[in-house]
Protein backbone atom coordinates (compact mmCIF):
# COMPACT_ATOMS: atom_id res chain seq x y z
CA UNK A 1 0.00 0.00 0.00
CA UNK A 2 1.10 3.14 -0.74
CA UNK A 3 1.77 5.44 2.33
CA UNK A 4 -0.49 8.66 2.49
CA UNK A 5 1.20 11.99 1.59
CA UNK A 6 0.69 13.23 5.13
CA UNK A 7 2.73 10.11 6.29
CA UNK A 8 5.45 10.97 3.45
CA UNK A 9 5.54 14.72 4.99
CA UNK A 10 5.88 13.93 8.29
CA UNK A 11 8.09 11.16 7.59
CA UNK A 12 10.49 13.46 5.42
CA UNK A 13 10.46 16.30 8.44
CA UNK A 14 11.10 13.76 11.35
CA UNK A 15 14.35 12.66 9.88
CA UNK A 16 15.17 16.53 8.54
CA UNK A 17 14.98 16.89 12.32
CA UNK A 18 16.43 13.75 13.79
CA UNK A 19 19.79 14.71 12.02
CA UNK A 20 19.48 18.53 12.82
CA UNK A 21 19.72 17.22 16.60
CA UNK A 22 23.42 15.73 16.05
CA UNK A 23 26.65 18.35 16.97
CA UNK A 24 26.96 20.38 14.07
CA UNK A 25 30.11 19.40 12.82
CA UNK A 26 29.21 18.27 8.82
CA UNK A 27 28.55 15.58 6.60
CA UNK A 28 30.82 12.92 8.37
CA UNK A 29 28.93 13.40 12.08
CA UNK A 30 25.27 13.37 10.16
CA UNK A 31 26.45 10.11 8.35
CA UNK A 32 26.63 8.41 11.59
CA UNK A 33 23.15 8.38 12.23
CA UNK A 34 22.65 6.15 9.58
CA UNK A 35 20.42 8.63 7.09
CA UNK A 36 21.25 8.55 3.06
CA UNK A 37 20.95 12.37 3.14
CA UNK A 38 23.68 14.27 4.58
CA UNK A 39 24.80 17.45 4.88
CA UNK A 40 27.90 19.57 3.99
CA UNK A 41 27.40 21.46 6.76
CA UNK A 42 24.77 23.07 9.34
CA UNK A 43 23.81 26.55 7.20
CA UNK A 44 23.11 23.23 4.45
CA UNK A 45 20.78 21.16 6.94
CA UNK A 46 19.07 24.21 8.19
CA UNK A 47 18.24 25.16 4.17
CA UNK A 48 17.33 21.61 3.53
CA UNK A 49 15.02 21.65 6.95
CA UNK A 50 13.35 24.70 5.84
CA UNK A 51 12.96 22.81 2.39
CA UNK A 52 11.08 20.19 3.75
CA UNK A 53 8.84 22.07 6.28
CA UNK A 54 7.54 23.90 3.04
CA UNK A 55 6.74 20.76 1.05
CA UNK A 56 5.16 19.65 4.35
CA UNK A 57 2.73 22.59 4.48
CA UNK A 58 0.99 21.65 1.21
CA UNK A 59 1.61 17.97 0.70
CA UNK A 60 -0.97 17.45 -1.65
CA UNK A 61 0.72 20.02 -3.96
CA UNK A 62 4.08 19.03 -3.37
CA UNK A 63 3.81 14.97 -3.82
CA UNK A 64 6.31 14.35 -6.44
CA UNK A 65 8.59 16.21 -4.48
CA UNK A 66 7.80 14.60 -0.58
CA UNK A 67 8.26 10.82 -2.41
CA UNK A 68 11.01 12.09 -3.72
CA UNK A 69 12.41 13.06 -0.28
CA UNK A 70 11.46 9.94 0.84
CA UNK A 71 12.88 7.81 -1.77
CA UNK A 72 16.37 9.71 -1.16
CA UNK A 73 15.83 8.95 2.70
CA UNK A 74 15.78 5.24 2.56
CA UNK A 75 18.15 4.54 -0.30
CA UNK A 76 21.63 2.82 -0.26
CA UNK A 77 23.74 5.96 -1.53
CA UNK A 78 24.91 8.83 0.71
CA UNK A 79 23.30 11.87 -0.60
CA UNK A 80 25.45 15.19 0.57
CA UNK A 81 23.24 18.21 0.33
CA UNK A 82 25.78 21.62 -0.20
CA UNK A 83 24.01 24.74 -0.11
CA UNK A 84 26.10 28.13 -0.55
CA UNK A 85 28.32 29.76 -2.94
CA UNK A 86 28.47 29.51 -6.22
CA UNK A 87 28.21 27.20 -8.63
CA UNK A 88 30.89 26.82 -11.86
CA UNK A 89 29.46 27.63 -15.62
CA UNK A 90 26.75 30.44 -14.57
CA UNK A 91 24.80 27.53 -13.16
CA UNK A 92 22.67 27.63 -9.92
CA UNK A 93 23.29 24.40 -9.12
CA UNK A 94 24.44 21.07 -10.13
CA UNK A 95 24.66 17.18 -9.34
CA UNK A 96 28.01 15.70 -9.38
CA UNK A 97 30.06 12.51 -7.73
CA UNK A 98 33.09 11.36 -6.13
CA UNK A 99 32.41 7.85 -7.63
CA UNK A 100 30.51 6.89 -3.74
CA UNK A 101 28.41 9.52 -2.99
CA UNK A 102 26.25 11.92 -4.97
CA UNK A 103 26.46 15.45 -4.00
CA UNK A 104 23.44 17.89 -4.26
CA UNK A 105 24.90 21.24 -4.94
CA UNK A 106 22.51 24.81 -4.73
CA UNK A 107 24.05 27.90 -4.90
CA UNK A 108 23.03 30.79 -3.17
CA UNK A 109 23.61 33.26 -5.38
CA UNK A 110 22.89 34.00 -9.02
CA UNK A 111 23.09 31.96 -11.73
CA UNK A 112 23.48 33.07 -15.52
CA UNK A 113 22.01 36.11 -17.19
CA UNK A 114 21.50 37.85 -13.57
CA UNK A 115 18.76 35.34 -12.61
CA UNK A 116 18.30 34.17 -9.14
CA UNK A 117 15.51 31.84 -8.56
CA UNK A 118 14.39 31.55 -5.21
CA UNK A 119 16.07 28.75 -3.01
CA UNK A 120 12.86 26.21 -2.59
CA UNK A 121 12.74 26.48 -6.21
CA UNK A 122 16.64 25.58 -6.90
CA UNK A 123 16.53 22.82 -4.31
CA UNK A 124 13.34 20.99 -5.74
CA UNK A 125 15.31 21.20 -9.31
CA UNK A 126 18.59 19.47 -7.70
CA UNK A 127 16.71 16.99 -5.41
CA UNK A 128 15.10 15.66 -8.71
CA UNK A 129 18.38 15.33 -10.85
CA UNK A 130 19.22 13.27 -7.17
CA UNK A 131 15.64 11.33 -7.54
CA UNK A 132 16.97 10.57 -11.03
CA UNK A 133 19.89 8.98 -10.50
CA UNK A 134 18.41 7.00 -7.54
CA UNK A 135 16.01 5.64 -10.00
CA UNK A 136 18.35 5.02 -12.52
CA UNK A 137 17.73 7.73 -15.06
CA UNK A 138 21.09 8.89 -15.41
CA UNK A 139 24.39 7.80 -14.00
CA UNK A 140 27.81 8.88 -14.04
CA UNK A 141 31.01 7.93 -15.57
CA UNK A 142 35.15 8.82 -15.10
CA UNK A 143 37.11 9.88 -17.77
CA UNK A 144 40.22 7.72 -18.38
CA UNK A 145 42.38 10.50 -19.27
CA UNK A 146 41.45 13.30 -16.50
CA UNK A 147 40.13 10.92 -13.83
CA UNK A 148 37.13 13.37 -13.40
CA UNK A 149 33.50 12.08 -13.09
CA UNK A 150 30.63 13.74 -15.66
CA UNK A 151 27.11 12.69 -16.54
CA UNK A 152 27.07 9.45 -19.07
CA UNK A 153 25.96 11.56 -22.23
CA UNK A 154 23.30 8.39 -23.26
CA UNK A 155 21.70 8.62 -20.08
CA UNK A 156 21.77 12.74 -19.15
CA UNK A 157 18.77 13.73 -21.36
CA UNK A 158 16.76 16.57 -22.11
CA UNK A 159 13.79 14.77 -20.80
CA UNK A 160 15.75 14.80 -17.29
CA UNK A 161 15.79 18.63 -17.61
CA UNK A 162 12.08 18.68 -17.92
CA UNK A 163 11.56 17.00 -15.21
CA UNK A 164 13.93 18.45 -12.97
CA UNK A 165 12.40 22.21 -14.16
CA UNK A 166 8.68 21.25 -14.17
CA UNK A 167 9.73 20.09 -10.24
CA UNK A 168 10.88 23.96 -9.79
CA UNK A 169 8.11 25.61 -11.25
CA UNK A 170 5.57 23.67 -8.74
CA UNK A 171 8.27 25.13 -5.83
CA UNK A 172 8.56 28.73 -7.19
CA UNK A 173 6.94 31.70 -6.28
CA UNK A 174 6.10 34.83 -8.69
CA UNK A 175 9.45 36.44 -8.55
CA UNK A 176 11.34 33.68 -10.16
CA UNK A 177 9.35 34.36 -13.05
CA UNK A 178 11.22 37.76 -13.81
CA UNK A 179 14.62 39.03 -13.82
CA UNK A 180 16.24 42.61 -13.82
CA UNK A 181 19.00 43.68 -16.15
CA UNK A 182 19.56 46.94 -16.98
CA UNK A 183 16.52 48.34 -15.45
CA UNK A 184 14.72 46.28 -17.52
CA UNK A 185 12.15 43.68 -15.95
CA UNK A 186 12.72 40.62 -18.37
CA UNK A 187 11.14 37.33 -18.22
CA UNK A 188 12.87 34.41 -16.88
CA UNK A 189 13.71 30.94 -18.09
CA UNK A 190 11.57 29.22 -16.01
CA UNK A 191 8.13 31.72 -17.18
CA UNK A 192 9.35 31.06 -21.05
CA UNK A 193 9.43 27.23 -19.73
CA UNK A 194 5.68 27.29 -18.17
CA UNK A 195 4.02 29.21 -20.94
CA UNK A 196 5.45 25.84 -23.11
CA UNK A 197 2.10 24.07 -24.21
CA UNK A 198 3.57 20.38 -23.70
CA UNK A 199 6.73 18.54 -22.57
CA UNK A 200 8.03 18.56 -26.28
CA UNK A 201 7.59 22.30 -26.33
CA UNK A 202 9.47 22.59 -22.72
CA UNK A 203 12.47 20.81 -24.73
CA UNK A 204 12.68 22.91 -27.27
CA UNK A 205 13.03 26.15 -24.60
CA UNK A 206 15.60 24.57 -23.13
CA UNK A 207 17.53 23.56 -25.74
CA UNK A 208 17.48 27.41 -27.10
CA UNK A 209 18.54 28.39 -23.83
CA UNK A 210 21.63 26.76 -22.21
CA UNK A 211 20.87 22.87 -22.77
CA UNK A 212 21.38 21.97 -26.48
CA UNK A 213 24.54 19.57 -24.96
CA UNK A 214 21.69 17.68 -23.26
CA UNK A 215 20.93 13.51 -25.11
CA UNK A 216 18.37 14.65 -27.14
CA UNK A 217 16.08 11.28 -26.46
CA UNK A 218 13.60 11.53 -23.72
CA UNK A 219 13.63 8.67 -21.13
CA UNK A 220 17.12 6.97 -22.57
CA UNK A 221 17.93 5.91 -18.69
CA UNK A 222 20.74 3.93 -17.77
CA UNK A 223 20.75 0.70 -19.70
CA UNK A 224 22.79 -2.55 -19.42
CA UNK A 225 22.85 -5.73 -21.26
CA UNK A 226 21.68 -8.93 -20.36
CA UNK A 227 25.62 -10.31 -20.42
CA UNK A 228 26.64 -7.60 -17.99
CA UNK A 229 25.36 -10.18 -14.86
CA UNK A 230 23.43 -7.06 -13.82
CA UNK A 231 19.40 -7.06 -13.23
CA UNK A 232 17.37 -3.39 -13.17
CA UNK A 233 17.81 -2.07 -9.84
CA UNK A 234 21.33 -3.10 -9.26
CA UNK A 235 23.56 -0.21 -8.15
CA UNK A 236 26.78 -0.24 -10.48
CA UNK A 237 29.87 1.32 -8.32
CA UNK A 238 33.54 1.66 -9.59
CA UNK A 239 35.30 -1.28 -9.56
CA UNK A 240 38.67 -2.25 -11.27
CA UNK A 241 37.99 -1.48 -15.15
CA UNK A 242 34.33 -0.11 -14.48
CA UNK A 243 34.27 3.13 -14.18
CA UNK A 244 30.97 3.64 -14.04
CA UNK A 245 28.68 4.74 -10.86
CA UNK A 246 24.43 4.54 -11.09
CA UNK A 247 21.65 2.34 -11.28
CA UNK A 248 20.41 0.27 -13.44
CA UNK A 249 17.09 1.09 -15.03
CA UNK A 250 16.92 -1.21 -17.88
CA UNK A 251 18.18 -4.83 -19.30
CA UNK A 252 18.59 -5.44 -22.73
Amino acid sequence: MRPSLASIALAALASAMCVATAPRTGCAEAAKLGVSVTFADSTSLERYRDYVAFLSGDPVRFDAELATLARLERSDVTYVVRVGGRCASGVEGNLTTDGQRIFVTVSDQGGAFGETASLNSRLAHELEHARQFDAGELAFVRDGQSQKWHPIYGSYDIGDEVKAWAAQLRASNQKDYWYVTDRKRKPSLLQLFAAARDDEQRAATLRQHGYADRYPVPDADVVFTRASGFVAGDLVRPDGALAVFGRVRRIV
